[in-house]
């Protein structure tokens, strides 16, 4: 459960959407002979995986794992569709509503440097502050925000192992 951050809305009690593909851009060496950056981007998951945000406060949802070239990255690109949410709501006499969810875009664009390092693992948790991320409009419930990019509603952490390491709070999905 998750008390959402607009007065009134109630409580969601799930929250799903589909990830259909993750991208990172690697930055190393990619400035051309004009000092331009062509970012590289590399796919590190494509297929389907809906989720329930609020199920994973405790533990973490393996998404993916893939291996990538060493070198520095600079943004993550979720593509996700299908978001809804369930809401409780006894100010409203609302129990277990389930309401679809517009999004401005299907991507969730997060700009945040990282770096993976040659014969490591490198872990990238992605943590939803679902509060912030959730809004209503006079069209209904919306996911993410609508006008600006990502950038209190998901924290990033970065985690370095010995290869083939991984933390122990990870549950495939």
């Amino acid at each position: 459960r998750q008390k959402l951050a607009q007065v009134g809305l109630g409580e969601a009690t799930e929250l799903f959407f589909t990830i259909a593909s993750i991208q990172i851009t690697n930055t190393t060496n990619t400035l051309d002979n004009r000092g331009i950056i062509d970012p590289q981007w590399a796919t590190v998951f494509e297929g389907e995986k809906t989720l329930d945000l609020l199920k994973y406060t405790k533990e973490s949802a393996l998404i993916s794992e893939a291996f990538v070239d060493a070198g520095n990255y600079s943004q993550i690109r979720l593509y996700v569709s299908g978001p809804s949410i369930k809401i409780d709501n006894p100010e409203f006499q609302i129990t277990g509503k389930v309401y679809p969810m517009y999004m401005h875009s299907n991507v969730f664009k997060i700009v945040r440097p990282f770096t993976v390092e040659a014969g490591r693992t490198t872990v990238i948790t992605l943590d939803f502050n679902v509060p912030m991320l959730v809004t209503r409009t006079s069209q209904g419930y919306t996911l993410g925000p609508i006008f600006k990019p990502i950038s209190n509603e998901i924290t990033v952490k970065e985690e370095k192992f010995e290869r083939s390491i991984r933390p122990d709070n990870l549950v495939p999905v």
